[in-house]
């Protein structure tokens, strides 16, 4: 986003062409004049628009942050005072059971040498300011919907695209790797009692189940199937037969190409599938920061075979590219994501 970074406070790497890249700093422009808050003022100037209309509308506001680098304003700045941050549990984790890329990604934004926690302070603290500068403006949207007397009439939705490591695993940026710190992202939200009710649902969902489920609010149909499910029973705080007890995710390699991974993920673990690397398999109940990797584990041989059975499931249900007999000769047999229920 637009930022004004005070010179004594950029933190910055290197890269080995000795390209330096800015991580985080503070931001000197005045909250109001900062890119995330003018996107709130004029996403609520459209609103009053349309409200005053009184015509249905679809409003879509992207912020950019709390994407890299990180740099909040006042007072949001010093919000967080770095020293009161602990370390990630997963910050001293050496890569040595991981894919041999995971490693290439700490390298090649070299971060090979800031294993000294202080380093990595401010930039969470930073990371945190923002956060709550786009809390505070999702307040003020909010807010707006009560003032101009849509909000029995509205829904709001807030998500993000994708996560980020901040230091854990001494990661940074979101592309390269398959742990929840990237993958794991909220989903919030807010709306009358006719589409919502105040729940917390644990149910697996993805970014692609909101556009049937926009659909489905509309009261509009798909003519052709999509690899997503309304969430509209799951916002009533309904429980849905059949609905998924696993959650399947795909890279593509945005980094480096077609580095090309696949996983599945229960409550209880979680298998990552690399064609050209090492696998992963972590038991996310013992090991929720992704520390151990049981995949060569004699002790968890049927755990492994079930996830890999799910996968492939997965694969077959969305379509993906996974049908060669010689990959699938390597895998048990299929198990759906729809021949389990939660109910």
């Amino acid at each position: 986003g637009k930022g004004k970074w005070a010179p004594d406070s950029r933190i910055t790497t290197t890269f080995a062409n000795g390209t330096s890249e800015l991580l985080a700093g503070k931001n000197e422009l005045p909250a109001e004049e900062s890119t995330l808050n003018v996107k709130v003022d004029r996403g609520i100037a459209m609103m009053r628009e349309r409200a005053w209309a009184g015509n249905p509308f679809f409003l879509r506001l992207d912020f950019t942050e709390p994407h890299p680098p990180y740099g909040s304003s006042e007072p949001y700045t010093s919000m967080y005072n770095p020293a009161d941050i602990p370390p990630w549990p997963n910050f001293h984790d050496d890569l040595k059971d991981k894919p041999d890329a995971y490693l290439r990604k700490r390298q090649e934004w070299g971060l090979e040498d800031k294993e000294d926690w202080d380093f990595w302070r401010p930039i969470v603290a930073s990371y945190y300011g923002v956060v709550s500068q786009i809390d505070a403006g999702v307040g003020k949207m909010l807010d707006a919907i009560d003032e101009l007397g849509i909000a029995d009439d509205t829904i709001f939705v807030f998500s993000t695209d994708h996560g980020d490591p901040t230091g854990s695993h001494l990661h940074f940026e979101k592309a390269g790797t398959m742990f929840d710190e990237v993958f794991r992202i909220p989903l919030l939200m807010s709306a009358p009692s006719r589409w919502a009710t105040a729940c917390r649902c644990d149910s697996f969902v993805t970014l692609m189940d909101l556009m049937p489920t926009f659909v489905d609010w509309a009261g509009g149909t798909l003519d052709t199937p999509v690899d997503a499910r309304s969430l509209t029973p799951l916002a009533r705080g309904q429980k849905v037969e059949n609905w998924p007890d696993s959650v399947y995710c795909e890279s593509h390699g945005e980094v480096w190409g077609y580095f090309s991974q696949r996983m599945v993920r229960t409550k209880e673990w979680k298998y990552v599938y690399t064609p050209h690397g090492l696998d992963e398999l972590y038991d996310l109940q013992a090991d929720p920061a992704e520390l151990e990797n049981l995949i060569e584990s004699d002790d968890h041989v049927d755990v492994l075979q079930e996830m890999k059975a799910r996968l492939i499931g997965w694969n077959d249900a969305t379509g993906d590219m996974f049908q060669w007999d010689w990959v699938r000769n390597n895998f048990p047999e299929p198990i759906s994501p729809y021949s389990k229920s939660e109910a």
